[in-house]
């Protein structure tokens, strides 16, 4: 073997051809070239076009400038909100920039509730991953230095008893390498899930939150509509329970699954009208001190969007000022600042003939947003027929987050049939208000009904086994058109070529992998909204699994394609070892480059960035509405960043570990490679990770450790691969006691290890604790740290109030807080937080 020092095997070429001039005959399509070069000149002609046009726009329309303003305002707003100190709602906004980043990576999410209690395991479990990426890293390069040093004498063994002496004993160091890397790796995970649940439970006593106020109840009819019913009843209830507090309100999950396309449009016009209403008020108010028309318009170009009155709830005083003498170019105001120079171009005139001259300007607005087909009579109509959908969240001037309140609420209700029949159940709450999905709330999810024959499921079990279902017909369409790919693309080379080149197929199979987990990853969320889960982080956890699931089958599958083409395995034992470590090369190409996604993900957000560069321009030069108001909303939502898609970064960190211990079968250096690229992967994303989530994802609240109970199970399949390799090495040493020994001390320890992780799960949060500091704080003191509470963020509460279909008593006096909506990005419109 004159190659062995490089350890490549020496396989016999096809035909007496020799593999290199084999290698050379392969070549790709002159038409192929031909079109990625004129795709290439296209693309790069037209970013450059793009660039050209959009500073020459920039220069020319102060429109287009001020849609990109308010675009780029928008996006900042919807990031998450920094608290200066733990006892204030005074806040800053994590933005883009570089001293921002240091500033934003410099937080101590212990310290400070940002987010919720999610985004700090998650970072944690990072940290997690680069402590067992270091362990292994390190327990397998002492087997790959024993390697080198035995390829390196291995031309002098010619005689095959030597050479399969050599390959056993490598095999016996590789078994007893795999077992100090396996227990290391079980205490490590066993001691983050431990930590993790301590971490989870100081956590909730060191910081207040809303859901620590609410209880959600299931079990309502439909026709449970009134809030105050439902108040009354719980408060008639627990009222001889000395340790439940007294309940303040009621948000009802209302069922508007019918009515979701009306009720979401309604929401968001609801929401602009509030927004343009005070920005009128408050430039009309600024006109009026001064009566200079001209003073005025320049107060509307410079007016901040969180420039609000105290005086804002006075309808009266606003109808004055904006029904003066110079009514026409007050008026005017309300289409924002730009409406000198569109308004011409507007299609709806805000003085014209059929506008009453009495007509209040929130009327104004509304009747320029609802679609004249639908009256507000049959809007209210509609709205006043929504059915209560079986939950509600009941709110509670005190804390009730604990077991012994849970208790006695549980046996209250029980005692207490809500109208004397029905029965209700009660259970802690596990999300702050913006993790409630309440468009999926509705009648009857759990109660089951004859799907076909003797068959019965529930709706929730119906849309759970369609949603598994088309997953599960989805992947086995795509290993289909994997079979019949690879069989192609390797019978005509084969034909052509008299010669399967290794890399040739290592490198289709790793771009369609790649591929398949990007169209994996849109059937998997697509089908996760269908199943319509209540909780984000229930839907999380679906997906989270589903996409772990079909990325390491993907990846097997491909894995098995690759191993099973590689070539004839030699018979010399010697040969098998050389052949083996060239192999591992290869699947270590594969494995790599079938993830590549994870690894340039940040660039997902410079990509982002352009394409909402583009985005604003196209709404800008081809919409025909040039009102100003419909503008900039459109530029507001091109330009909000993206959710948080942590259940995919979850996915990656079990991927990765366990994709990457595939190379622990095989001898070389290739597993060595594989943890030290794991190891740059996982320092990189430590340090960015809090900047990427924090200043450049939209602002959500992870409250629960559900996504990261179900991480802490997954990170089981990496501790049974490192037992499964220990055995596979202690087999082909051929050592009968050794390979014993090994299988008892991975038996023993797994059984150990999995019992010490269900003890560490199993422990609730919500056990009996000492009295917290904010056990005395009121929930209306809460609620006025946030922008969002249990009512603002339910739009069937909302739109209920605002067409005065709402069934509860004095629903004029609700703070106003609670009937502003609320949405990513506009909490500063709430009262309080200008």
């Amino acid at each position: 073997c004159v190659e062995c020092m490089d350890q490549r095997v020496c396989l016999p070429a096809a035909n007496g051809e020799d593999v290199e001039a084999n290698r050379e005959r392969f070549f790709v399509p002159q038409p192929l070239l031909l079109a990625l070069g004129v795709s290439a000149v296209i693309l790069v002609g037209v970013l450059v076009g793009y660039l050209l046009v959009h500073l020459r726009t920039i220069r020319r329309s102060k429109t287009y400038k001020r849609m990109l303003n308010a675009a780029y305002t928008h996006h900042n707003k919807c990031h998450a909100a920094v608290p200066v100190d733990n006892a204030s709602n005074m806040r800053w906004k994590a933005s883009v920039g570089p001293f921002s980043f240091f500033r934003v990576t410099a937080l101590d999410l212990s310290k400070y509730n940002i987010v919720g209690v999610g985004f700090p395991l998650y970072c944690r479990t990072m940290l997690a991953f680069l402590e067992v990426c270091v362990c292994v890293w390190l327990g397998n390069g002492l087997s790959a230095g024993l390697y080198n040093d035995v390829v390196r004498t291995a031309c002098h063994h010619d005689q095959p008893t030597g050479a399969k002496d050599l390959a056993q004993e490598l095999a016996r160091d590789r078994a007893h390498a795999m077992l100090r890397p396996f227990v290391v790796v079980a205490f490590l995970h066993w001691r983050h899930a431990r930590r993790q649940t301590q971490f989870t439970r100081e956590f909730d006593v060191k910081h207040v939150e809303m859901r620590d106020y609410a209880l959600v109840v299931d079990g309502y009819p439909p026709h449970a509509t009134s809030e105050d019913a439902i108040r009354q009843h719980m408060a008639d209830a627990c009222r001889a329970c000395q340790s439940v507090p007294e309940v303040i309100g009621v948000s009802i999950g209302f069922d508007f699954q019918e009515e979701n396309e009306l009720v979401e449009r309604l929401f968001q016009e609801l929401l602009l009208d509030h927004e343009h209403y005070h920005k009128a008020a408050a430039m009309a108010t600024s006109a009026a001190a001064t009566d200079d028309l001209e003073s005025m318009a320049i107060d509307a170009e410079s007016c901040d969007d969180g420039a609000f009155l105290s005086m804002l709830d006075d309808d009266t005083f606003l109808h004055d000022l904006l029904h003066r003498e110079h009514r026409k170019r007050k008026v005017q105001l309300l289409k924002g600042p730009d409406a000198w120079s569109v308004s011409s171009g507007s299609t709806h005139s805000w003085d014209s003939e059929d506008e009453p001259g009495d007509s209040s300007p929130k009327q104004a607005l509304t009747r320029q947003l609802v679609s004249d087909e639908i009256s507000p009579r049959d809007i209210a109509r509609r709205l006043q027929c929504l059915q209560n959908s079986g939950r509600a969240i009941v709110v509670f001037r005190c804390p009730v987050n604990s077991e012994v309140v849970l208790g006695q609420v549980k046996d209250a209700l029980d005692r207490v049939p809500f109208d004397g029949e029905h029965k209700l159940s009660v259970d802690l709450l596990d999300a702050e208000p913006p993790g409630l999905i309440w468009e999926h709330f509705a009648c009857g999810l759990k109660e089951k009904k004859q799907v076909f024959a003797c068959f019965r499921l529930s709706p929730r079990g119906w849309s759970l086994l369609k949603a598994n279902s088309r997953i599960a017909a989805c992947f086995a369409l795509l290993i289909l058109a994997y079979h019949f790919l690879y069989i192609y693309v390797h019978k005509k080379n084969a034909v052509a070529l008299a010669f399967m080149p290794a890399w040739l197929l290592t490198t289709l199979v790793t771009i369609s992998t790649s591929l398949g987990n990007v169209l994996v990853n849109q059937v998997v969320w697509t089908c996760a909204q269908s199943v319509g889960y209540r909780f984000k982080e229930d839907r999380d956890a679906f997906v989270f699994l589903w996409y772990t699931i079909i990325t390491l089958a993907n990846t097997l599958y491909n894995f098995g394609v690759i191993t099973s083409t590689f070539g004839i395995m030699p018979a010399d034992s010697l040969q098998k070892v050389l052949y083996e470590a060239t192999l591992s090369e290869s699947i270590t190409v594969f494995i790599r480059g079938s993830l590549i996604t994870y690894l340039i993900w940040p660039a997902y957000y410079v990509y982002l960035w352009l394409k909402n560069q583009v985005t604003v321009f196209c709404y800008y030069m081809f919409s025909e509405d040039r009102d100003w108001r419909s503008l900039r909303d459109k530029a507001e939502r091109a330009f909000e960043p993206p959710e948080w898609w942590i259940q995919y970064d979850y996915a990656a960190v079990v991927v990765m570990s366990v994709t990457s211990s595939f190379c622990l079968f095989f001898h070389g250096n290739s597993a060595w490679k594989v943890f030290t690229y794991d190891v740059y992967w996982g320092a990189m994303m430590v340090v960015i990770n809090q900047f990427i989530y924090l200043a450049l994802s939209r602002e959500t609240y992870f409250s629960s450790d559900r996504l990261d109970m179900a991480v802490l199970k997954a990170h089981s399949m990496e501790v049974a691969m490192l037992g499964v390799a220990a055995v596979h090495w202690a087999f082909r040493a051929g050592n009968e006691m050794s390979l014993r020994n090994s299988i008892a001390v991975v038996s023993v320890l797994s059984v150990l290890y999995c019992v010490l992780v269900s003890w560490a799960l199993r422990h609730n949060h919500y056990d009996i604790k000492p009295p917290v500091w904010y056990k005395d704080l009121v929930y209306d003191e809460v609620e006025g740290m946030y922008p969002f509470n249990w009512w603002n963020v339910n739009p069937g509460y909302v739109l209920r109030h605002r067409y005065g279909v709402s069934e509860e008593r004095g629903a004029a006096q609700v703070p106003q807080r609670r009937r502003l909506p609320w949405r990513h990005g506009k909490g500063y419109l709430q009262p309080g937080f200008g």
